[in-house]
């Protein structure tokens, strides 16, 4: 049990993670309905397509249409254009796609347990957003569509497994078993992370901001399923054998999908609930029609694609026309509900009726129409529309109570209720509830039950998301509400903004000194400058909690930091107005309060602070009452005047009356209540409480207390639940004999006065109460008797019902004294007095006449009483920030009184007779030309200087304070030049990118064609062996027909068959023709010349081209193999054809076409090598130049910087250096003209004589910047520099397996050319053999080549082992070392591995190399033996010498070796190389695969991680930066031409 609750704590805390990355992704989840509309067509089209698919096209019977909608359709599918592009683009896309679903998980993997950080998840939510809309809309049928086409193969003509999308890969086979298990493992993490996502990711409750709001996902999810089985269904499955079963599913699928879209109608917007169903109706009426022509086209009804065709509009039609809205609402009243879903349906139809009522009448007679037959058929004694037309008759023109909206809304509430208590169980008709309670801002404690309850009901997963997400935004809201009545929050939000605005003061002085340097530090004052920003931000949220506090040192504080700080004259007036209303209103107020405090009735004033509550003030007629002076009540707990009992839960009782004031807005009647006196006796009154609240959430409490008078004589105890007596009233003394001193030196029980109490206890507690006997002498140890009294005594437990405490805390006991009058004695007769209805609320009643709102009362006690110790604690540091501000506003002016040495002084010269001043005229005698041109200057100047003030007031005629100029700042855009350079960078990354996915698919497509073309070498000799092959058996026919060796025709038949193979070769070899570089155009020029002498029998010959010769030859070789084979002999015209030019022209030539082949593949090699290198130049170019773009934009960012501050020193230089001079604060303040006049000369003398600022930088973030844009830049260009390298390896490879396959292959044609050359030499001794007279010499020379070959091939696989794969390098060992008959006897069936072994005397068993060597030895034996008896025999002896040797064990032997060891040993060595060279090129290229992934997530990561947030930051940072010049003081911003410039110049971007 207990491993089990341990597992269900881990799966509900994963849970729980999974809801919150839920629930924070649908905060900002809304999709517009155009968008929204694309998304639905683009899904239909693609769904859409399969039922066209060329797999079952054939089924529509009409090939033109099909065709025709198969074109329109498949462009829609994504994927469709990746059919036989190779399958490493195919694999690069497939992973692609499988790696957004991987990386999704991945990113809510992060959310949920690494990244807790608000603002770190905003960039990985923004991008799981876009991820989630692409998987589970139009990127789910491509991103399943590319996973199933990995699996989804065909048998080609050949009989081979291969793929659909890539019909060079062969199925199951190598690298495949891998990419299909991917493949298998994706799509199972695919189907279940979308059906997961789409489950939950949806918002659940209407609303405009998102038109694709559902009422629950089941629908969609099914539609992903049915995609899903649509795609796997089509591509596993083969038609025409499986067609029926193809559409049958597609039908089944269809109708679903359409019964849950167009019947359950789960989305809330109408139009795309019917754009919805109208695809999923038509696309059901596609699926049908194509089950029919299946079927019966052609039999019943022909064109069934026509009448398809001609059945969508009616189905559109139809559904258009369908009243969605239509609801039965007289059947709705008069017949119970059977489900939940009829109650969502009629509600939901109601407040449609009450939206568009007022738009259309119709709908308002629906509305009262059903509000008429609803209280007719109403029998609930608390029917709503009942109630309301009571209401309304008694409290006429009440729109409360008339108003349609209010009665449907409450009316709806009743249903829920109703049907909730009816189908308890129904979690969607609990959620409805908890919408449109939502929707209506109803209580968020309603909100909240309603979420319990249904979670008690074992919700499914869906539902049981959306009920943890509305907790959590219900909780979010009532936490942010809270906080309006949270009054420690608000003393501390005080506190904080206090500091912030001393803190402000002290950064601008900071500001105005670093700016008075020598030599400023721009990124000192950048950072003083944005501090100074964020101070103001904080201060501004600060003051929108707190502005409405109606705190009048609040706003005198925020007046002087405008003024003084901030020089913002408007913003201060402002505020200084506000203060100045709120002071009237609180002189108001406070006459008020000592009005209320001046009467005779007992006030009492309690203030609320940090959840505790102190006494205020009081009057004197309360401390006449209670025995106490002002001094030992003022600043005490309340609860010292309540007696212990009651005090327990006295605070918290307040807290919820504060609660319940603030909330609802409840009047609390009058009660009696107890106060205990300075005595220690407690005091029964009637309490009247006021609720005084200040908008900053200060609290207090006024009570006026009257005493209860009675005409009977009583007293009052309070006893525990135990009977022990803890207060009393004064009356007891008397009545009881009982005074507060006895029960302070021990404890009472009241069953020492009544013994009887407890057991009557019941009796006392009715409403009567009961009698009860006071017993002589009852108080043990008393020195006092008492004599016998009656009493009537009353009972009531102490309880505070107010706080959902049911528990017993003690007893109210009242005894009244019964007095038995005497028959003469006259009855006084007492009209009682009319007491006030009790409730249980405990202490404090309110009927507030109004609420009264305080702040810090300057006049009164109050005000110097409420929280004394904030005050004191604050004063230094207050009076501290006015000094503060006092010295910035100094400093600010000292910018309009700057000191002008130089006024009033003048240079004076005689001239002409008078004294003249010196700038009053020329010198060099220009004086008019001078003045003119002075003057028409001046004019242009203020032409120029009117045109920019128009301009300026053009801008800023809204607005005329630093507040509006900010926001106008904050949101301006970057200059034109800043902007080109940002697309400038994008697009060198996007290019990068192109690039470098460029050289990937130049790369694997180099790689293709380069092992196809080594390839070809070995089909060269392979076609070479297969043309001496073919001459062997001529040559073995010819012999059995002069029957004098053994043969099998059937053998020999069967071998001749293997002409075909030769055919296959040639044409293989034929289909590539190569390009080849200019310096190897002479291998070029000798293939193609007519170089290959063919004889004819008769000696008659003729040049062709090798690929020509071959050409005959096979033609010659089908002729023979359909002729005769009886008559082959040298005597036939295309036996001796064949024959003769196989053994000399065309062996003799096979260099021709070997060269043409390998120089072919090295300028391929060489070709791709030189466009590596001009790429990768290139690359490296464009990396330089997106570094040294982004360092432009990095310049003329600290461009933008420099000319702020540069603008703050032209402007403020006169200000600056006075800070450095100093002033005397009592100098008098310029008046406005003098002040524009100095302001203007300052600009002027600014303008023709600028003093030159050296400023320096110590910000060192622009080269860590740029140092990691160097270490991106290097990781690409290592990536780069890698694909060159592996480029440069794949051609050093090519250049050296190249030699090492042409020699492998080549051995078997050279031991078959030996073979049939001294065979040849045996019958023909005259025939000239490789084009040489003298067939001996050849045969001679042939021994050597041979030697020298085989040890070549020995030599070259020693020295390129690390080119090998393993496996080969085993064979070859095996083969050529070790024991090869093992392998000769499963290659082929003609000898047995024993056979094997005992071969040539059991030396084939100790390795072809010593195999070799002995055959060798054999040949030269068999030819020593022919030659030693030619030189003795004659001419017919020589040829049965000839027969005779032909059929010795020798020859049989040495012809079994060549025919059939050596040969399939070849064959299977060179088939494994290709296949070793194939697996290194496959290994090569997965690994280029793997690469590119990883640069493309990078760039990716580089992108949207690095370089998009970091641009947007410069951005913001550079609209922060220009706010800057706000620090200035208002006048030189409007005044200054400069700035005037500047501002316009920002505004016009």
């Amino acid at each position: 049990m207990q491993k089990r609750e341990q597992i269900n704590q881990i799966v509900n805390s994963l849970k729980y993670k999974f809801f919150k990355v839920i629930y924070l992704i649908l905060k900002q989840w809304s999709n517009y309905q155009w968008i929204t509309i694309i998304i639905c067509l683009t899904q239909y089209l693609q769904y859409t397509y399969l039922n066209f698919g060329l797999k079952v096209q054939y089924v529509w019977r009409n090939k033109a249409y099909s065709d025709m909608i198969n074109l329109l359709l498949k462009y829609f599918t994504i994927t469709i254009s990746v059919k036989n592009l190779g399958i490493g683009t195919y694999l690069t896309i497939f992973y692609f796609c499988l790696g957004l679903v991987l990386f999704s998980i991945l990113l809510i993997m992060l959310l949920a347990f690494v990244i807790q950080n608000k603002k770190l998840q905003r960039g990985p939510l923004i991008l799981l957003r876009l991820l989630l809309r692409i998987i589970l809309t139009f990127g789910f049928w491509p991103i399943v569509r590319m996973q199933f086409g990995l699996l989804a193969c065909e048998y080609n003509k050949k009989g081979k497994l291969i793929m659909m999308f890539e019909q060079s890969q062969e199925c199951w086979t190598s690298d495949y078993y891998i990419h299909a298990i991917v493949a298998i493992l994706g799509l199972i993490i695919t189907l279940s992370f979308g059906v997961l996502m789409a489950f939950v990711t949806y918002e659940s409750r209407r609303t405009d901001q998102d038109a694709n709001a559902m009422r629950n996902g089941r629908s969609y999810y099914q539609l992903l399923i049915y995609i899903f089985t649509q795609i796997m269904t089509y591509q596993l499955l083969a038609t025409p054998e499986y067609t029926i079963l193809i559409i049958a599913v597609f039908l089944i699928g269809s109708s679903i999908v359409f019964i849950n879209t167009h019947i359950d109608q789960p989305y809330y917007d109408t139009f795309i609930q019917k754009m919805w169903s109208i695809l999923a109706g038509v696309n059901f009426w596609t699926i049908i029609m194509m089950f029919y022509s299946y079927l019966l086209d052609g039999k019943t009804f022909q064109n069934t694609i026509q009448a398809w065709l001609l059945g969508i509009p009616l189905i559109i039609g139809i559904i258009i026309f369908r009243q969605r809205e239509q609801f039965d609402l007289m059947r709705a009243n008069l017949r119970k509900f059977q489900d939940g879903g009829q109650v969502i349906k009629l509600c939901e139809y109601l407040l449609l009726l009450i939206h568009n009522s007022s738009k259309s009448q119709r709908y308002q007679l629906l509305i009262d129409s059903y509000i008429e037959v609803h209280k007719e058929v109403c029998n609930r004694n608390d029917c709503v529309v009942k109630l309301k037309e009571e209401m309304a008759n008694k409290f006429k023109g009440n729109p409360k109570y008339t108003n349609r909206k209010n009665i449907v809304n409450e009316l709806i509430t009743q249903i829920y209720q109703e049907s909730i208590k009816n189908f308890p169980e129904d979690i969607q008709l609990r959620l409805s509830y908890v919408y449109f309670l939502y929707d209506n801002k109803k209580s968020y404690s309603l909100i909240m039950s309603e979420l319990v309850q249904a979670m008690e009901f074992k919700p499914t997963f869906d539902y049981e998301f959306h009920i943890y997400r509305y907790k959590l935004i219900i909780e979010e809201e009532s936490q942010q509400k809270a906080e309006q009545f949270d009054i420690s929050n608000s003393t501390k939000q005080t506190k904080q903004l206090i500091e912030v605005l001393e803190q402000a003061a002290l950064q601008m002085i900071e500001f105005w000194i670093s700016m008075s340097d020598d030599h400023p530090d721009m990124n000192k004052l950048m950072s003083l400058g944005f501090k100074i920003l964020k101070q103001k931000e904080e201060i501004d949220l600060f003051w929108s909690k707190l502005k409405n506090s109606d705190s009048l040192k609040l706003f005198n504080l925020m007046a002087k930091f405008y003024l003084l700080v901030l020089d913002d004259q408007e913003v201060s007036d402002q505020l200084q107005n506000q203060l100045w209303v709120l002071q009237k209103i609180k002189q108001q107020e406070v006459t008020e309060i000592e009005e209320v405090c001046n009467k005779s009735i007992p006030t009492l004033v309690v203030t609320a602070q940090f959840q505790n509550f102190h006494i205020q003030t009081v009057n004197k007629a309360l401390c006449s009452l209670l025995g106490y002076s002002k001094t030992d009540l003022i600043g005490r707990s309340v609860n010292q005047v309540i007696p212990e009992i009651y005090a327990t839960q006295h605070n918290s009782c307040l807290e919820l009356f504060i609660e319940n004031q603030a909330k609802y807005q409840q009047n609390l009647v009058t009660q009696i209540v107890y106060l205990q006196a300075k005595s220690n006796y407690i005091i029964p009154l009637y309490s009247n409480v006021k609720l005084i609240q200040t908008n900053n959430n200060q609290l207090y409490f006024i009570a006026q207390y009257q005493q209860t008078f009675s005409p009977k004589q009583q007293c009052i105890l309070l006893l525990d639940m135990e009977g022990y007596i803890e207060n009393i009233t004064s009356s007891c003394i008397i009545l009881l004999r009982l005074d507060i001193i006895k029960i302070q030196m021990r404890r009472i029980n009241i069953k020492e006065l009544f013994p009887d109490f407890h057991f009557r206890k019941q009796e006392f507690l009715q409403k009567s109460g009961a009698k009860l006997h006071l017993i002589p002498h009852g108080l043990k140890f008393s020195t006092r008797t008492v004599d016998t009294i009656d009493f009537q005594c009353y009972l009531n437990y102490i309880q505070f019902p107010c706080i959902q405490d049911e528990q017993l805390y003690g007893i109210v006991m009242r005894l009244e004294k019964i007095i038995s009058h005497n028959a003469s004695e006259s009855i006084l007769k007492l009209t009682p007095q009319q007491q006030p209805k009790i409730t249980r609320f405990p202490i404090f009643q309110f009927i507030p006449p109004s609420v009264y709102y305080l702040d810090y009362l300057s006049v009164t006690e109050i005000e110097e009483s409420m929280d004394l110790k904030l005050s004191q604690d604050n004063q230094p540091k207050l009076s501290k920030i006015v000094n503060y501000f006092c010295m910035v506003k100094r400093m600010s002016q000292s910018q309009k009184q700057s000191i002008h040495y130089d006024d009033g002084i003048r240079v004076k010269r005689l001239w002409d007779g008078q004294i003249r001043d010196l700038e009053d005229f020329d010198i060099e005698q220009q004086q008019l030309e001078d003045d003119e041109e002075e003057y028409l200057n001046s004019q242009q100047l203020i032409k120029e200087k009117d045109k920019e003030m128009q301009e300026f007031q053009h801008y800023f005629e809204l607005f005329q304070s630093k507040t509006s100029m900010y926001k106008l700042l904050i949101n301006s855009n970057v200059s034109r030049g800043f902007q080109i350079l940002n697309y400038l960078v994008n697009i060198s990354l996007f290019v990068l990118y192109i690039s470098g996915l460029l050289v990937f698919i130049f790369n694997l497509n180099d790689d293709l064609n380069v092992s196809n073309m080594i390839f070809n070498l070995s089909l060269n000799n392979k076609r070479l062996s297969t043309c001496l092959m073919i001459q062997t058996i001529l040559q073995d026919v010819r012999l059995l027909n002069y029957g004098k060796i053994n043969g099998d025709f059937d053998y020999i038949e069967q071998q001749f068959k293997k002409i075909q193979d030769l055919i296959q070769i040639h044409t293989s070899l034929m289909t590539s023709e190569p390009l080849i570089n200019q310096e190897y155009l002479e291998y070029s020029d000798a293939y193609f010349s007519l170089n290959i002498e063919l004889q004819s029998l008769d000696g008659s010959k003729k040049n062709y081209t090798y690929k020509e010769a071959i050409d005959l030859l096979i033609g010659k070789a089908l002729y023979l193999n359909s002729g005769n084979i009886s008559k082959f002999d040298d005597s036939d015209v295309d036996f001796y054809f064949y024959n003769y030019n196989t053994i000399n022209s065309i062996t003799k030539n096979y260099q021709i076409p070997l060269n043409y082949r390998y120089y072919s593949i090295k300028s391929v090699a060489q070709n791709s090598l030189d466009n590596k290198l001009i790429f990768l130049i290139l690359q490296t170019l464009l990396q330089l130049i997106a570094y040294i773009l982004i360092a432009l934009y990095l310049i003329q960012f600290n461009r933008f910087q420099h000319q702020i501050y540069q603008l703050f020193f032209e402007k403020c230089e006169s200000f600056l250096s006075f800070l450095n001079i100093g002033e005397d604060e009592n100098d008098e303040v310029q008046d406005d003209k003098q002040m524009k006049y100095t302001s203007d000369q300052d600009e002027n003398k600014m303008m023709n004589n600028k003093q030159i600022k050296n400023w320096k930088n110590s910000n060192k973030k622009f080269k860590n910047f740029m140092g990691v844009v160097f270490l991106i830049f290097a990781i690409i260009e290592g990536y780069f520099i890698y694909q060159y390298i592996s480029a440069q390896g794949v051609v050093e490879a090519t250049f050296n397996l190249s030699p090492i396959l042409n020699t492998t292959s080549l051995l078997e044609s050279q031991y078959r050319l030996g073979d049939n050359a001294i065979r040849e030499y045996l019958v023909n001794p005259n025939q000239s053999i490789y084009c040489n007279p003298n067939p001996l010499k050849f045969i001679n020379n042939y021994f050597d080549r041979l030697y020298e070959t085989n040890a070549d091939v020995q030599t070259k696989f020693t020295q390129n082992l690390d080119l090998f794969q393993p496996d080969y390098i085993n064979l070859f060992q095996e083969l050529f070392v070790k024991n090869p008959c093992p392998t000769v006897g499963i290659l082929q069936d003609f000898i047995t591995e024993d056979y094997c072994n005992t071969f040539f005397n059991g030396v084939v068993s100790e390795g072809l190399s010593i195999g070799l060597t002995k055959y060798f030895e054999s040949l030269e034996l068999f030819l020593l033996q022919y030659q030693s008896y030619q030189l003795q025999e004659g001419k017919d002896e020589i040829r049965n010498l000839v027969i005779y040797l032909l059929n010795t064990t020798l020859s049989v032997e040495i012809r079994t070796m060549e025919k059939v060891v050596i040969r399939y040993t070849q064959r299977y060595l060179i088939d494994q190389l290709e296949q070793s060279i194939k697996d290194s090129f496959s290994e090569l290229s997965l690994t280029r695969i793997l690469l590119f992934i990883c640069f493309t997530w990078y760039i990716l990561f580089i992108t949207f991680f690095l370089w998009i947030p970091a641009n947007q930051a410069l951005i913001k940072q550079i609209q922060k930066s220009r706010t800057l010049i706000l620090n200035m003081p208002m006048s030189t911003l409007m005044n200054s031409a400069l700035v005037r410039r500047y501002i316009r110049q920002v505004l016009k971007n």
